[in-house]
């Protein structure tokens, strides 16, 4: 019977209502906060300044790698650029500076063969095949860079250069098919090797496998290819690779390689960059 309804009936009731919306309103906050973002658990560097440019990059065992690729694309754009633009006037020395870039390819891609794929095949037979096509290229490219090397030796040895035209036209051409190769190889590391590294591997097995990498040929790497590395990215990848170095390397050849750094980098760049190493 609707006479039987009192009105503080109807106030327990819209009270009830309430505080149900109140609830409703707590919940959806509640929501919200658990919608956030984490933060990636990687180790905080001193370049809080960049933190909104970065967004390819974090600091990372498996960022030396990708950085080194980077540096390498950059030194593939200047040694075109030499090649190109020095093809009529034979000046060698810019060429010959240029060059390191396809030579510490080889040395990178050397221990995509020997540690990295062997690993990936562990987690993954049916990666074999891949393994077989990478290391077919890389030996293509490798020899490629060794022909363009020779190339270049015998003509600084020959007196006057213009007598040797030929010579120097088929250096420039090899050197043109070796920046074609390597721009596919870099293409494709970017579209399916790095991301299967990531997929497969944890940080801590990434970390073991970039000391296993350094391990095999420590002279070359913290004496060549990283300086050189670190003078052909920007400054935020300096330091991101800096950091990357520090959380995956001992203490001991962290600080070795530092004393290396500071020979090796102009004093300008260095005073810059020892801004952000602790």
């Amino acid at each position: 019977n609707n006479s039987d309804v009192s009105y503080s009936d109807y106030d327990d009731a819209t009270d009830t209502d309430s505080e149900i919306e109140d609830e409703t309103e707590k919940t959806r906050k509640k929501r919200k906060k658990k919608k956030k973002k984490k933060k990636p658990k990687y180790r905080k560097t001193n370049s809080t300044m960049f933190s909104k440019q970065i967004t390819t990059h974090q600091v990372e065992p498996f960022a030396i790698l990708s950085l080194i690729e980077l540096a390498l694309q950059n030194g593939l754009e200047s040694l075109e650029e030499v090649a190109r633009s020095h093809y009529v006037l034979g000046n060698l020395a810019p060429l010959e500076e240029a060059l390191e870039c396809i030579i510490f390819y080889s040395l990178h891609t050397f221990q995509f063969d020997s540690c990295l794929f062997p690993a990936l095949i562990d987690k993954d037979n049916c990666l074999k095949g891949m393994s077989e096509v990478y290391k077919c290229d890389n030996v293509m490219h490798s020899q490629m860079t060794k022909d363009c090397i020779f190339s270049l030796r015998e003509i600084k040895q020959c007196q006057y250069i213009q007598r040797n035209e030929i010579q120097l036209s088929e250096l420039f051409e090899n050197v043109m098919k070796v920046v074609t190769i390597q721009k596919h190889l870099h293409s494709r590391n970017e579209r399916m090797f790095f991301p299967l590294l990531s997929k497969y591997f944890s940080l801590d097995e990434k970390a073991k496998l970039m000391r296993e990498i350094f391990d095999t040929i420590p002279v070359k790497y913290f004496t060549g290819l990283l300086p050189w590395v670190i003078k052909n990215i920007d400054i935020q990848h300096k330091v991101i690779l800096i950091e990357s170095l520090r959380i995956t390397i001992t203490q001991e050849q962290f600080e070795i390689f530092i004393v290396i750094l500071r020979k090796t980098l102009p004093p300008k760049m260095w005073n810059k960059l020892s801004v952000y190493i602790n």
